[in-house]
C-alpha cells in the first residue's frame, strides 16, 4: 500500500507542479546535456490548456498498470500541447513548454530518488519517462539550431535574390527605355505632317527660325524642338491677364479666346525665355504645329509635381494620346537621354496626370483661325463716318458719333448706306427717333453689295437721332449715331444779306444776315467758297472766316489772292419750326 501511495503522491506532485507554475515570467537555467546550457525566458502560461487533474480517489481504486498508463497519458497530452504551442505561437511559447517539460523531468528524478524501494518494473517505467523528456529536449535544441541556420541561409538567399531582382529591374528599365524610344521613333516617323502658323507675325517668324534650324527625321525634329524648350526656357511665372493679351495682339482677333491665350503664352515664353507650365506647353504646341504635328494643349493636375494646376501637350497617334511635358522634364532636371515625359501614354506613366477637361480643351482650340477686322462704314450722301471694332475680353461694342449736323429738307428722300468690308453680318438695324416726341421710326432697308441701303423721307420738321447698328456672326457689335435736322418746306421771308468793307489795310468784308417772319429764334449758317480756274466751288479754310455775331461773319481775303478771284457766300437761315431761307452773294477780290 505504501508503494501505491507513493505512486499516487508522485503523480499528484507532478500535476500540482504544473499548475503552480502559472504566473509571471521567470528565467531558469535548463541543462540540455553536459555541453549545452541555455537561459529560457518563460511567459505567462494562461493560454496553455492542461487536461483536468484525475480524481485521486479514482486513482486509488485502479490497478497499478492502469495508474502507469494514466501518468503516461497525462505526460503525452502535455507534450502534445507544448508542441502545438511551438508550431502556432513561435519560439517563446515553445520555451514555456520547455520549462514545463523540465519541471516534469525534475519531478520524475525526485520521485525516483525517494522511492528506491519500489519494484524494478516501476523504476524502469520512471526511467523510461525521463528518457522521453530528455529525448524531446535534445530534439528541440537540435531543431532550434537547425532553424537558426536555415534562417541565416534564407536571409542570405533573399539578399542575393534582391540583388538579382534589382539587376533584372535595371536591365528591364534599360530595355524598356530602348523599346520606348524605338516605339516613339516608329510612331512619329509614320505621321503625315501639315505645318500651321498662328497668324501673329512676330511669333510665326520666331517659330520658323527655331524649327527650320532642326534637321533630321520627324522624330529627331520633334525631339529637337522638345530639347530646345527644356534647355532654353527657364522656369518662372507667367501672366495671362486678358487685358495684356488683347493689348499685345492689337487688332488681331481669333475665333477662340483659347487660341489667343496660347499665342500670347507661347510668344512670351519664346521671347523672354522664362515661363510657367502653361508657357512651356503653349510654346511646345506652337513649335510642334509649325513642324507639322497635330499637337494640342491640355490642362489638369500632376501628382509628380504635386500641383493641381498644370499643363502639357498631347499628340493623338492611332487613336492613342501621347503625352509631351517639357516643363516636368525641365523641373526634375532630365536630359535628352533621360526624358521621362516625351511621347508617353497615360498608362505607362501610372496615373501621373489627371485631365481637367481634355475634350473641352481640344474643342476650344480653333487652329488659330482669325476673324476679319470689323469696321462699320455709314454714308449720308456726301457725308461718311466709320466705327472700328477693337478686340477686348468683354467684347465691348464699338460706338461712334457723327459730330456734323446732317440737314435735310422735309418731303425729300434721304439715302443711308452702310457696310462692313470682308465680314459676315448676321443682323442690321437702322432706327430713327424724334427728339421732341420720342417717336421711333423703323426704316425699311434692303441688302446691297454686302451691306445695307435705307431710304428715309421725313415728313415732319424737327431734330432727330439716327442709329445704324451691325452685329456679325461671332457676336461683335458696332453702331454709328448721328444727329439729323429736318427743315420745313416753308421759306422764310425777308432774308437780307449785306456786305461792307471791314478794314482799309486788309481786304475784308462783313457779311450780315437778317431773316423775317421766322418762328422763334433763327439759326444762321454761312458757307464761304472760292471759285477756282475750273469754275468749281472750293470751301475755304478756317483762316478766311471769323464769326462776328450770331448773324454776321467777317471774311478776310489772304494776301497774295489773285485780283478778281470770285468768292461765293451762301447763307442759310432756319427757325425753330425748321422753316428756312437761303441766299447767296458773290464778291470779286480787289487786291492791294
Amino acid at each position: 500500500m505504501k508503494k501505491k501511495n507513493n505512486k499516487k503522491n508522485n503523480v499528484k506532485e507532478i500535476l500540482d507542479n504544473i499548475e503552480s507554475k502559472k504566473g509571471p515570467v521567470e528565467e531558469y537555467d535548463v541543462e540540455y546535456d553536459e555541453n549545452v546550457k541555455e537561459s529560457v525566458t518563460l511567459e505567462d502560461e494562461e493560454n496553455v490548456e492542461v487536461e483536468e487533474t484525475p480524481d485521486i480517489e479514482e486513482i486509488e481504486t485502479e490497478e497499478q498498470p492502469e495508474r502507469k498508463d494514466k501518468v503516461m497519458d497525462v505526460l503525452i497530452a502535455v507534450f502534445a500541447t507544448f508542441i502545438i504551442m511551438f508550431t502556432t505561437f513561435g519560439a517563446l511559447k515553445v520555451s514555456s513548454a520547455l520549462k514545463s517539460a523540465t519541471i516534469l523531468n525534475n519531478a520524475a528524478e525526485t520521485t525516483s530518488e525517494t522511492n528506491t524501494e519500489e519494484s524494478t518494473e516501476d523504476d524502469k517505467d520512471e526511467e523510461h519517462t525521463r528518457e522521453e523528456v530528455t529525448t524531446f529536449r535534445n530534439e528541440f535544441v537540435t531543431t532550434q539550431h537547425t532553424t537558426e541556420e536555415e534562417s541565416e541561409e534564407k536571409t542570405t538567399k533573399k539578399e542575393k535574390e534582391t540583388k538579382d531582382d534589382k539587376k533584372e529591374e535595371e536591365t528591364e528599365a534599360e530595355t524598356s527605355k530602348e523599346d520606348s524610344k524605338k516605339k516613339a521613333q516608329e510612331l512619329l516617323n509614320s505621321l503625315s505632317l501639315s505645318s500651321s502658323t498662328t497668324g501673329y507675325g512676330l511669333l510665326d517668324s520666331k517659330a520658323y527660325g527655331i524649327v527650320s534650324g532642326i534637321k533630321g527625321s520627324q522624330y529627331e525634329q520633334l525631339m529637337g524642338i522638345y530639347s530646345y524648350i527644356v534647355n532654353s526656357i527657364t522656369i518662372g511665372s507667367g501672366d495671362t491677364n486678358s487685358d495684356i493679351v488683347y493689348k499685345m495682339l492689337g487688332d488681331l482677333e481669333y475665333e477662340s479666346e483659347f487660341d489667343a491665350f496660347r499665342v500670347f503664352e507661347a510668344y512670351q515664353a519664346l521671347n523672354s525665355l522664362n515661363a510657367d507650365a502653361e508657357g512651356y506647353a503653349s510654346a511646345f504646341m506652337v513649335l510642334a504645329r509649325a513642324a507639322g504635328f497635330d499637337a494640342y494643349y491640355v490642362s489638369g493636375s500632376s501628382y509628380k509635381l504635386q500641383s493641381s494646376k498644370h499643363a502639357w501637350v498631347i499628340i493623338t497617334i492611332k487613336s492613342v494620346d501621347y503625352i509631351f511635358d517639357p516643363y516636368t522634364d525641365a523641373k526634375v532636371g532630365n536630359t535628352q537621354d533621360s526624358y521621362e515625359y516625351f511621347c508617353k501614354t497615360m498608362k505607362s506613366l501610372n496615373g501621373t496626370y489627371v485631365y481637367a477637361d481634355k475634350a473641352g480643351d481640344k474643342s476650344s482650340f480653333m487652329h488659330f483661325r482669325t476673324i476679319p477686322a470689323m469696321t462699320l462704314n455709314v454714308d449720308y450722301g456726301e457725308l461718311t463716318t466709320a466705327c472700328k471694332w477693337i478686340p477686348s475680353v468683354n467684347k465691348t461694342p464699338c460706338t461712334s458719333n457723327f459730330d456734323t449736323l446732317i440737314s435735310v429738307e422735309a418731303e425729300k428722300p434721304m439715302e443711308i448706306t452702310a457696310n462692313v468690308p470682308e465680314n459676315s453680318i448676321s443682323e442690321w438695324n437702322v432706327l430713327v427717333i424724334n427728339n421732341a416726341t420720342n417717336e421711333r421710326i423703323q426704316l425699311e432697308c434692303t441688302m446691297k453689295d454686302g451691306g445695307i441701303s435705307c431710304v428715309w423721307t421725313p415728313t415732319v420738321a424737327g431734330n432727330y437721332r439716327m442709329t445704324v447698328a451691325a452685329t456679325d456672326s461671332v457676336g461683335r457689335h458696332c453702331e454709328v449715331m448721328s444727329n439729323i435736322q429736318v427743315v420745313g418746306n416753308k421759306s422764310l421771308s425777308g432774308l437780307a444779306v449785306t456786305q461792307k468793307a471791314y478794314e482799309d489795310k486788309l481786304e475784308a468784308y462783313m457779311i450780315e444776315a437778317d431773316a423775317q417772319d421766322g418762328i422763334g429764334d433763327v439759326q444762321y449758317d454761312f458757307k464761304v467758297y472760292k471759285v477756282d480756274e475750273n469754275g468749281t466751288d472750293v470751301l475755304v479754310s478756317k483762316e478766311w472766316v471769323e464769326w462776328n455775331s450770331l448773324s454776321s461773319i467777317i471774311v478776310k481775303i489772304p494776301e497774295g489772292t489773285k485780283i478778281g478771284t470770285k468768292i461765293k457766300i451762301k447763307v442759310t437761315a432756319v427757325d425753330e419750326a425748321s422753316n428756312k431761307a437761303e441766299q447767296e452773294i458773290t464778291i470779286n477780290t480787289k487786291g492791294k
